[in-house]
């Protein structure tokens, strides 16, 4: 006589089983997830200490891998960044980035403010701020695919021994970064995106209130990735003809506006150099910087219409170490390193 095993006692056979391998996975994926996490650290750690001696010194506190059990996120309580070539150092609160696991060339990364800027060239420093400062990498193994920064009331105070003065605040601020779609093979440029709304500045910048800047642009032959400090890349990028075309970089108020295009480079030194066309236009009633700019450029410029708006045009100019609009030396060029 044969005896049937019973229905739900099969049933649970399978149940068990199901759980035994889920169990099994987990305790792998568990495994393989702080085996791999294990594994960042150490090279994040490593990297940071066997830099080359041009690269920037940068040290991370408190460094600690989370996320388990689908990301993975590197996280500094702080960070301290000296730029030897540079002259400068940036010191700064918690940074961190993350990555999915399926999806490890997408990074998304937060910076939480202050951060401070100094350099033993001046006896004052930068403290930047904002309430939130999120961007988006995504890489290939040559060069940068996308990158995406947007910040929310950035605001930049200049501080010396004896005070502290708003130097620059915005409602938001965004920048965004890819390849040119479209170029030869063998081609590395780059489009440019910069928007920021609401600036309001102090001296010593020309003051600007509830201004808007939109700024697009393309980097001409950019280095792919080079290792070193920013000199080196600019000097490499100088030495391969590199140049900035801007195809349009506005500011405006509710009483005017000022719109520049053109192409600059770099000379040997570092300095800038190049030329373009200023476009300005009073827009309404008032008498911010913008309009007194608009104003001052009719007497050196021609009339002009640029997208349905009457104005004056001028040409801008940097080079033999100086600025110039038409006629009017503006001053010194300036030097990005001394």
């Amino acid at each position: 006589m044969t005896t049937k095993t019973p229905k739900k006692t099969r049933t649970g056979t399978k149940i068990t089983g199901l759980i035994a391998v889920v169990a099994l996975v987990f305790a792998g994926w568990t495994g393989l997830w702080f085996y791999v996490a294990s594994v960042l650290q150490s090279e994040i750690e490593s990297h940071l200490a066997s830099r080359h001696p041009d690269d920037p010194s940068i040290s991370c506190k408190d460094l600690s891998i989370r996320g388990f059990p689908f990301r993975l996120s590197a996280h500094c309580q702080s960070v301290d960044m000296i730029f030897e070539q540079e002259q400068a150092r940036i010191k700064g609160e918690a940074l961190f980035a993350i990555a999915q696991i399926y999806a490890p060339r997408h990074i998304l990364f937060e910076a939480q403010g202050p951060f401070e800027i100094e350099s033993p060239l001046y006896r004052a420093s930068l403290i930047a701020n904002w309430t939130r400062f999120q961007g988006s990498l995504r890489f290939s193994d040559k060069r940068i695919e996308r990158l995406s920064v947007v910040i929310a009331d950035p605001d930049v105070r200049f501080t010396t021994e004896n005070e502290i003065r708003s130097l620059i605040r915005s409602n938001s601020l965004e920048f965004h970064a890819r390849p040119t779609p479209d170029i030869p093979d063998g081609s590395n440029d780059i489009d440019l995106a910069l928007s920021a709304q609401a600036i309001n500045a102090q001296t010593p910048l020309p003051p600007l209130s509830g201004t808007e800047l939109m700024v697009r642009a393309q980097i001409k032959a950019a280095p792919e990735l080079p290792a070193g400090s920013l000199p080196q890349i600019l000097k490499i990028w100088h030495e391969a003809g590199g140049r900035l075309e801007v195809t349009k970089g506005s500011l405006s108020d509710k009483s005017a506006l000022a719109d520049l295009t053109g192409t600059f480079f770099l000379t040997p030194d570092l300095t800038l150099n190049g030329r373009g066309t200023l476009f300005t236009a009073i827009t309404g009633p008032g008498t911010s910087a913008l309009t007194q700019m608009a104003a001052l450029l009719t007497f050196l410029g021609a009339g002009a219409d640029r997208d349905g708006q009457a104005g004056t045009e001028a040409e801008f100019r940097i080079e033999n170490d100086r600025i110039r609009l038409e006629s009017l030396d503006l001053g010194p060029a300036p030097r990005l390193f001394r």
